[in-house]
């Protein structure tokens, strides 16, 4: 009932701003600024007045809001796996709405483009006298509301830019994060390089030593303060090798 209550209001309020000129005007106004707030599953309303401009704008804004959000959001992190998502289930939802505003489109198109459709909206002209309704004439009601169609249809084709705009943004941050994901595929071709090439060298280590059986003595093997600083310097280059990398990782935002 709110919904209805809220509808009678806006017509109320228009009716009074308007108060010369057929009462279906007024009412069509009301349809087209406020209907779409109605349960689009209500049999009473006709599809052209769910589609209407007041909706479009209240579910576009708060799309437009959270894009602009997790836009800049993707140039902090633009590799962030739940942000993709979260643009995926965007694009989605922005792609239903451009639907919605392409109907409306569509339909006062198709509105303005039939001319005896037009003038038998003045439905109370034909109340009394039903002759003109086959053959109506044109009058300054038709052009009047031939004014007021044309004016929501150029609302509904600046919500419907506005919609295309924020789809393209999406598109833009979806291709810088393709080109991130592609730098950070080659760093790490250029990591593996590198472990390869040491692994190359500590290989070639490896066999020199295994020559010699693996027996090479120095003497340096018989002193514990020299077996205890090797033991914890390698300790130390390990985990300074995991910190480097774990770094690395940090700064490539992976």
């Amino acid at each position: 009932m709110d919904h209805y209550e809220s509808l009678i209001s806006t017509l109320v309020h228009i009716n009074e701003i308007k108060r010369a000129g057929p009462p279906e005007f007024a009412a069509l106004e009301a349809l087209l600024v406020h209907c779409l707030l109605v349960d689009p599953v209500c049999p009473c309303v006709s599809p052209l007045c769910l589609e209407a401009c007041e909706s479009l704008l209240r579910q576009v804004s708060p799309l437009k809001e959270t894009a602009e959000g997790l836009l800049r959001y993707l140039h902090e992190e633009p590799s962030s796996t739940r942000r993709l998502r979260q643009l995926s289930d965007l694009k989605r939802r922005l792609g239903a709405t451009k639907e919605k505003a392409r109907g409306v489109q569509r339909a006062l198109r198709e509105l303005l483009e039939e001319e005896e459709d037009l003038l038998r909206l003045e439905l109370s002209r034909f109340w009394a006298e039903r002759e003109p309704w086959e053959k109506p004439q044109r009058n300054h009601s038709a052009e009047d509301v031939e004014i007021l169609l044309e004016c929501y249809e150029q609302e509904v084709e600046a919500i419907y830019q506005v919609i295309v705009r924020t789809e393209d943004a999406l598109d833009d941050a979806l291709q810088l994060m393709e080109l991130h994901l592609a730098s950070t595929r080659n760093a790490f071709l250029k990591t593996e390089i590198a472990l390869d090439i040491l692994s190359v060298f500590f290989g070639f280590v490896a066999a020199v030593a295994g020559l010699f059986g693996m027996n090479i003595r120095s003497g340096l093997e018989d002193s514990k303060k020299i077996f205890w600083g090797c033991f914890f310097s390698s300790s130390a280059a390990s985990l300074f090798v995991i910190l480097a990398v774990y770094l690395w990782f940090r700064r490539q935002k992976l």
